[in-house]
């Protein structure tokens, strides 16, 4: 499968962030002295698009077995709430964030670490689904983390040459124009839809409007009232968490977190929805576990809550 950096795919989310801004983040935490920790979670996401191309053919057939709505033929599989565990498959970054960490924080020490040579890279960072056998293959060779030794000094920056080196050379991965051709029809909406507020619900076929207008789901609606509270109130991170207290969501992740709040929980960040900023620059995360089961209907308590603070949310026809 030879390798073309013209296909990026843009980021995921709903406010996707550019190039230059993913760059201009990762660069600011090197300057600011972040943690390694939290530098790292930060370059993470210079990898993860909606959709995943590189997958092994393996791994395909474990996802197709146990869910073929993830596939799109021709383009990949879906990134969002991928059941890895269910389907003995792994997701991994195609250059290890230790590794890329270790190359910029080189740079960043000579004095060379800048938004241009961060998006230099940037076309090759990929996420890649492969099976837990091929991702053993890895860890024997010793490359889960790394790549081959000198890998840098190359010409061409190889971004598959850490697997060719575990003996899992080119015929591995899907051809996705195969597939298009193969199974035509596997997935009745072969487009993936945009993010945003009439993005359909997660449960319950419900949506919800906000003062009699829109048509959200639950954890949109709920982020929907945090950040126009913010707006119009000009809330610092601080504020919002005493006026959407914890309680009202009724789990450990709470309503609303800030980004430092991942570097204790980093399995947890797929609970929330994608952040918005404050005026102040925080970035601002809200939880989107909601429910109104009978047992724990926290999204109904949540209704009750902000109506006290002038918003009203009804269920949509």
């Amino acid at each position: 499968m030879s390798w073309d950096p013209t296909m990026r795919i843009p980021p995921r989310g709903e406010n996707p962030k550019t190039d230059e801004q993913m760059a201009r983040i990762v660069l600011s935490r090197f300057k600011s002295g972040d943690t390694k920790d939290g530098t790292k979670y930060s370059m993470g996401g210079l990898s993860v698009r909606p959709i995943i191309r590189l997958v092994s053919r393996t791994a395909l057939e474990s996802i197709r077995r146990v869910d073929p709505t993830f596939v799109l033929p021709g383009q990949g599989i879906r990134y969002n709430r991928l059941p890895v565990e269910r389907m003995g498959i792994t997701r991994e970054h195609v250059i290890p964030v230790e590794e890329l960490y270790g190359y910029f924080k080189r740079l960043f020490d000579q004095g060379n670490l800048t938004e241009t040579t961060i998006r230099t890279i940037m076309p090759k960072l990929e996420i890649a689904v492969i099976t837990e056998e091929e991702n053993q293959n890895l860890k024997d060779a010793g490359l889960n983390k790394r790549m081959p030794p000198g890998w840098w000094e190359t010409q061409d920056l190889d971004p598959l040459a850490r697997y060719r080196a575990a003996g899992l050379d080119d015929t591995i991965w899907v051809d996705w124009n195969e597939e298009a051709r193969n199974h035509p029809g596997a997935v009745a909406n072969a487009v993936p839809r945009e993010r945003g507020p009439e993005h359909a619900p997660a449960a319950g076929g419900q949506f919800w409007s906000l003062n009699g207008v829109g048509r959200y789901s639950m954890g949109r609606i709920v982020k929907s009232v945090v950040e126009e509270y913010a707006r119009r109130n000009r809330a610092t991170l601080d504020d919002l968490q005493t006026v959407f207290p914890d309680a009202l969501q009724g789990g450990r992740c709470g309503v609303v977190r800030g980004k430092d709040w991942f570097l204790d929980h980093p399995n947890d960040r797929r609970y929330f929805l994608d952040p918005f900023s404050l005026e102040d620059g925080t970035d601002v995360y809200v939880c989107r576990e909601w429910t109104r089961a009978e047992k724990r209907a926290n999204f109904l308590d949540f209704c009750d809550h902000v109506r006290k603070l002038g918003f009203q949310i009804d269920p949509v026809p």
